[in-house]
């Protein structure tokens, strides 16, 4: 088999600060365009914002605007709507573990890409409901098993792997897409629904999302290394990797140079998942989110319901509660636009467990 040898220039000089070898960067040049003096991380975070304001625009939030819809044209009870909400959680659960083994198998770019073409799907054939098998079967096989997999279980591991000291900030920044999508897509869609049919309404969101998702995927990248950077940005150090040329088979050149060539960087601790399993830390994480989520999913879902259901009782029709049940969605999520990135930025600056501790508490008294 040919051989081929891919030399990296050293830059040598008497100032150790300008000794650093170009390792890894030249071979990359060639393959990537990226803006300069923005780390790409931002990027991903950004990205991450974009794809998540979809999901929680069309679905997390906007599918509430459905509920009364799909009741009053095919005779679906909010109580059965529910009940398939609650067998996508149930799989959710259930598929947590699988897509985490997934994302580290096949990377970010493969799960992002499958949120976008099974909820894309899914939100098509919807639109061709006519039955309540039909209904539990594309809402749990398709938009509830795509949005709970493919979305945060690619973003979230990529964002981890990016940043260390702007962690917090670039989750936050990554978070404004609940924001963005309840309080600017939600309602949209919550309007389309109402003047339109909620059927053009799940069509046209389908289309939209397999046109977003599918394309910005290729812009995902595992974690720096990829692309011959550092987290955070951080130059390379010198004694990093000491290695003046690499001698690969062609079969190999191009997974060489896509990965990096594999840096080698000492870290800030990591844990692998069987031993994070085994800390009863990881476990109350696990009861608290689950508790937290038990709340404010339930809510978030039946919201649109709810509101009619009080907006009746001071004397409205139903037709005239739904608009102002819709806009209410939106106005929910405004506040999060402004405390999501303080929240993340105060996450990098204080302990995570404390602040953790008050928002939870907050959210309840709330």
């Amino acid at each position: 088999m040919p051989l081929t040898k891919i030399k990296f220039t050293y830059l040598r000089t008497i100032d150790h600060r300008r000794s650093r070898p170009r390792l890894i960067k030249e071979p990359l040049r060639k393959h990537l365009s990226r803006p300069r003096n923005i780390f790409y991380g931002w990027w991903i975070a950004i990205i991450s914002a974009s794809v998540d304001s979809l999901k929680h625009g069309t679905f997390n939030k906007g599918f509430t605007s459905y509920i009364i819809p799909l009741r009053n044209e095919l005779g679906f009870s909010v109580a059965a709507i529910s009940f398939a909400e609650m067998l996508g959680r149930m799989e959710g659960g259930l598929q947590g573990p699988l897509m985490g083994w997934a994302t580290d198998r096949f990377g970010p770019r493969v799960i992002l890409m499958f949120g976008g073409i099974t909820p894309g799907l899914g939100f098509i054939l919807l639109s061709f409901t006519q039955n309540y098998l039909y209904f539990i079967c594309v809402f749990v096989g398709l938009l509830s098993l795509g949005f709970r997999a493919g979305y945060n279980n690619a973003t979230m591991p990529a964002i981890n792997q990016w940043f260390r000291r702007h962690r917090g900030l670039a989750m936050g920044l990554a978070g404004m897409g609940t924001a963005i999508g309840g309080t600017t897509i939600a309602p949209l869609m919550g309007f389309l629904v109402l003047s339109a049919g909620w059927r053009p309404a799940a069509f046209i969101s389908g289309v939209i999302i397999i046109s977003v998702v599918i394309p910005v995927s290729f812009l995902i990248r595992r974690d720096p290394e990829s692309m011959g950077l550092r987290p955070d940005g951080d130059p390379i150090p010198d004694d990093e990797i000491n290695i003046s040329e690499v001698i690969v088979d062609d079969s190999k050149k191009k997974a060489f140079e896509g990965h990096g060539a594999a840096i080698l960087h000492a870290g800030e601790p990591d844990f692998m998942a069987s031993e994070a399993m085994r800390t009863p830390t990881f476990w109350m994480l696990v009861l608290a989110v689950g508790m937290r989520n038990t709340v404010h999913s339930g809510t978030t879902f039946l919201m649109v319901p709810l509101s009619v259901w009080f907006l009746m009782g001071s004397g409205r029709s139903e037709d005239g509660a739904q608009p102002i049940a819709v806009a209410f969605v939106g106005v929910m999520s405004f506040s999060l636009l402004i405390m999501t990135p303080i929240v993340g930025w105060m996450g990098d600056r204080w302990s995570k467990k404390k602040l953790s501790s008050v928002c939870m508490i907050g959210g309840a008294c709330l």
